[in-house]
């Protein structure tokens, strides 16, 4: 029995969060004839593609790694495709792009004798941590990266 390739999917939203991307679109009309058993999803505008591992053929999808295999950074967009898998490779959605956020600083302080200490760790833009000493009538002693 012959059968055809899947139409295209559509790209309905894409939400970011740390480390992932969840994917929702409309399934392909046409499944070619054969049923879907997985999608396929590229994050550089379908240069390369990788297979949803677990199987996954509902929407949406969560993608947490590149093609690498690697994990997605956070505050990095990436341009998604995905396309439907029925033992044939299916036509290439609409790209959409997709944005992690950026991870928030972290932000500690210590009281110590006639000082306190304050450190802004990475996160968020900063890429270096940032620690100020106050002294005991607040004034700045140091600060340090």
């Amino acid at each position: 029995y012959a059968y055809g390739t899947p139409s295209a999917p559509i790209i309905t939203a894409i939400t970011g969060s740390a480390n992932k991307l969840t994917v929702a679109f409309t399934a392909p009309t046409s499944d070619g004839g054969a049923a879907i058993t997985n999608y396929e999803y590229s994050l550089n505008g379908g240069v390369t593609w990788t297979a949803l591992s677990p199987v996954d053929a509902a929407s949406p999808i969560e993608i947490t790694k590149l093609a690498t295999g690697a994990t997605l950074t956070n505050g990095t967009t990436y341009q998604v495709a995905i396309r439907a898998l029925n033992g044939k490779t299916g036509l290439t959605s609409n790209i959409v792009a997709g944005t992690t956020p950026l991870s928030p600083p972290t932000i500690s302080a210590v009281a110590g004798n006639a000082a306190a200490t304050i450190t802004v760790g990475a996160g968020g833009t900063l890429t270096t941590p940032i620690t100020i000493t106050l002294s005991q009538n607040l004034h700045v002693r140091a600060i340090s990266e």
